[in-house]
């Protein structure tokens, strides 16, 4: 700086200039800041397909100097905001009467659609300053899975989100992979202070920060799987996942019914918020990572836990299966049942082609509950179950452990108190395909820099080692092959399925504290290619029924994923 002084008879004054300012700073001048948005780094499926995108979008405000009383509350239904964080952002300490102080930012389209209301609210300013908005061009498609973001709220807005460089302008990841992956996905706002002339116009810029883009991040979901996925689970309530079986990615999934993350990231109205919390079909819940009832589903763990203790063997019988039995008269009026199946004796595979209740409440009693348990616990469930996202790991039983001879009867064919989501069922079952092995699912496949760098990628791990025994896991596979070929087998509707050799287990479980006769129809299996070895999916649905209806209907489980798999490219 140079300051031109001056000599007057009371001795040296400096000679005022706006420009000791800052230079080239003019008299009726002023000095301006804005800031300068980030781009929210994209989501993308496996082939690079986007998922989540940024696009043009504008900045809606209010100057609290042309306000009226009601401008705030009038501002907040127009944007499906809450009053309270509109008014939260007009009491940030910088404001001021003259100052424009945003308050939501809307996709360009949408903002220019409802341009003249807005600006028929006193005090509404829509900046002229580039901005974007999240956009999901997918829609509803896995759309649980992939989240959505909103606009930060006080509550969220911490000290140290502050202090990470979070600000009352940005937005966050709400949900699914746009909360999980939130540090790689934002970006970090940049900024400028620049010079305005008397006329308006721009007389140089003094200081500059540019914004840092977010990363991109590309995830192992297929959309077309994905998209198949959704069309079989129309109509239905319930969740499905489907697995590379050989190294644990997840190539879709889906929870029904869903919502479109484009309402939400737009702002939607305090009605239609409560609709969608409120709504039976729970849709903002992710129901592929929360553990409910397996049914039997869950006969195939506790057969390979028997196995590989040697309380059995696969020939191993206990006679012909009764339709309703106890150990003895302690149970009282307790008795297991099972669903009709041909006559004869009962071997373990038999007890899995048919899905005999009875048959397997034998070998839980065989086993004991801390076999049991333990054996169940070397597949994952009961302990920590790290995936991408928040999951919670089922149980084998609640606080206290199995207590009595009938809840480990129950368990041991998938009721009881043992809970396991399908995410994480369907985890457990490759240890089937690899050699005993508990692969961790996963879904980061990797993340790139603004500049195409790759930082991480994610890879295959195991979860539990030796979950099972490699001779036992070709035991559980050749008969979960016969649940689809033999014709009495429960999933033999699969089949005939063109193109696909297909081996599963089907499951029916009474929903706990379910109304009117309530349960989960599953149904977990693998398919290869016809003609081929190695399978290209592991698939866990669970669909959820209402009413009492026929135990022995056949499963809708089984038809959904058959008509997934009949609209695969082979």
């Amino acid at each position: 700086y140079r300051a031109e002084m001056v000599r007057e008879e009371e001795g040296w004054r400096v000679r005022w200039s706006p420009a000791l300012i800052f230079p080239g700073l003019e008299e009726g001048g002023k000095v301006r800041a804005e800031s300068l948005p980030a781009r929210r780094g994209g989501i993308y499926d496996r082939q690079g397909r986007p998922l989540a995108v940024d696009e043009p979008a504008r900045a809606i405000g209010l100057v609290p100097g042309k306000m009226e009383p009601d401008s705030a509350q009038r501002l907040a239904e127009a944007l499906g905001l809450q009053v309270a964080d509109v008014e939260a952002k007009l009491e940030q300490p910088w404001v001021r009467e003259d100052l424009f102080v945003p308050i939501a930012t809307l996709p360009q389209s949408r903002a220019e659609r409802l341009e003249q209301d807005l600006l028929a609210i006193p005090g509404v300013l829509i900046s002229s300053t580039k901005e974007t908005a999240r956009y999901y061009p997918q829609g509803a498609l896995a759309a649980p899975l992939i989240g959505y973001v909103g606009p930060i709220t006080e509550e969220e807005l911490t000290a140290e989100r502050r202090q990470a460089g979070y600000g009352p302008r940005d937005v966050i990841g709400k949900q699914g992979a746009e909360s999980a992956f939130e540090e790689a996905l934002r970006g970090r706002r940049g900024g400028r202070i620049w010079l305005e002339r008397p006329d308006g116009t721009e007389g140089g810029e003094v200081a500059r920060r540019e914004p840092e883009d977010g990363h991109d991040v590309r995830l192992t979901l297929d959309i077309d799987v994905q998209r198949a996925l959704e069309k079989a689970m129309e109509g239905a309530r319930g969740s499905a996942v489907v697995l590379d079986p050989g190294t644990g990615e997840v190539l879709a999934l889906a929870s029904h019914p869903a919502f479109d993350p484009n309402r939400l990231a737009d702002g939607i109205t305090s009605a239609e918020w409560r609709e969608l919390n409120e709504d039976p079909g729970a849709p903002l819940f992710n129901k592929a990572l929360s553990p409910i009832t397996p049914g039997s589903t869950f006969k195939p763990i506790t057969a390979a836990v028997a196995l590989d203790a040697g309380v059995i063997r696969p020939d191993t019988d206990f006679g012909e299966s009764p339709e309703r039995w106890q150990k003895d008269a302690s149970w009282g009026n307790y008795f297991v049942k099972r669903v009709p199946h041909p006559p004869g004796r009962v071997d373990l595979i038999r007890a899995l082609v048919w899905s005999d209740n009875v048959y397997f409440a034998r070998v839980g009693l065989a086993l004991g509950p801390e076999r049991f348990t333990a054996g169940v616990e070397r597949f994952g469930l009961g302990g920590k179950f790290p995936f991408d996202l928040p999951a919670r790991s089922g149980q084998v039983a609640g606080e206290g452990g199995i207590r009595g001879e009938i809840q480990l009867a129950d368990s041991a064919y998938g009721q009881g108190q043992v809970l396991v989501s399908p995410l994480q069922l369907a985890a457990m079952y490759t240890a089937f395909l690899n050699e005993g092995d508990v692969l961790r699912p996963y879904l980061l496949l990797e993340e790139r820099d603004a500049s195409g760098r790759v930082l991480r990628q994610g890879e295959r791990a195991v979860l539990a080692d030796d979950a099972t025994r490699p001779e036992t896991a070709r035991v559980i596979r050749e008969a979960l092959r016969r649940v689809v070929a033999d014709r009495t087998g429960t999933a033999h509707a699969l089949a005939d399925v063109r193109g696909w050799t297909v081996s599963g287990k089907t499951g029916t479980a009474q929903v706990q504290g379910g109304e009117g006769g309530a349960r989960w129809r599953w149904f977990v299996a693998w398919a290869a290619p016809a003609g081929e070895e190695e399978p290209r999916y592991l698939i866990a649905m669970a669909v959820y029924q209402q009413g009492a209806g026929d135990e022995n209907a056949p499963n809708p489980a089984v038809a959904r994923v058959k008509q997934w798999l009949s609209s695969l490219p082979r």
